[in-house]
């Protein structure tokens, strides 16, 4: 089943995306949910961005603006620590997935999670919350990925393969499974 902010968005009215961590992740992030046609507007919170439109202090104030919130960063402790952080807070933390990803009908993946252009998540593989799966990333069939996983670029989980939480599977790496 394709998981998105489909799901919130119905009865809701307007979506207004925040995405914290205004670094490369962040752009690429954006660009997926500008892509997915959900959110009515999408900004950056970031420590260190003069762009953005506030620091991770301000996100209680911000929430009155913005319903919705993902975490772009890299490191997956701190990504666990500030969503966790945003749903005490009280936002949606959507499911993003590129329109050129490949998602089985019958995958599960858990909400803060985003899936990159071009990956394939087959069928029965199930992906836990706050994961990364790069450009081009295979996870097959009947694969468990756990919490705050990052599968990079390239890489690949094969049938029956599993991911404990917090680890990064570099690019081009291989799990092995069956």
């Amino acid at each position: 089943m394709r998981y998105s902010v489909d799901i919130i968005r119905k009865g809701c009215g307007y979506l207004n995306l925040l995405i914290i961590g205004a670094g490369g992740h962040g752009h690429v992030v954006k660009e997926i949910a500008e892509d997915t046609n959900n959110f009515d507007k999408i900004d950056f919170v970031d420590d260190n961005c003069p762009d953005a439109v506030g620091k991770i202090e301000d996100l209680h104030k911000l929430h009155d603006l913005y319903d919705s919130a993902f975490v772009s960063i890299g490191n997956n402790k701190f990504r666990e620590e500030l969503i966790s952080k945003l749903i005490e807070i009280g936002y949606n933390i959507p499911t993003l997935i590129h329109p050129t990803a490949y998602v089985s009908k019958s995958c599960k993946i858990g909400s803060g999670t985003v899936i990159e252009q071009r990956a394939v998540i087959n069928a029965n593989a199930t992906i836990g919350n706050g994961c990364i799966i790069s450009v081009n990333a295979v996870v097959d069939h009947d694969t468990l990925i756990g919490n705050v996983v990052h599968i990079n670029a390239g890489a690949i989980v094969m049938s029956g393969g599993n991911v404990d939480n917090y680890v990064k599977i570099d690019a081009g790496q291989v799990v092995k499974g069956f």
